[in-house]
């Protein structure tokens, strides 16, 4: 990994979490995709 590559990671950091945050309004109004995502997240994080 380049400095250049270390010097953007929080920019690279950021893109992902606005990905994720579109994912979650997205899903927020699917009721029927809601439970699932949760179970998937919960699933991820053990």
């Amino acid at each position: 990994m380049s400095k250049a590559d270390i010097l953007r990671l929080p920019e690279y950091l950021g893109h992902i979490v606005q990905a994720i945050d579109r994912i979650h309004r997205y899903v927020d109004d699917l009721p029927e995709l809601r439970a699932q995502v949760a179970a998937l997240l919960d699933a991820s994080k053990k």
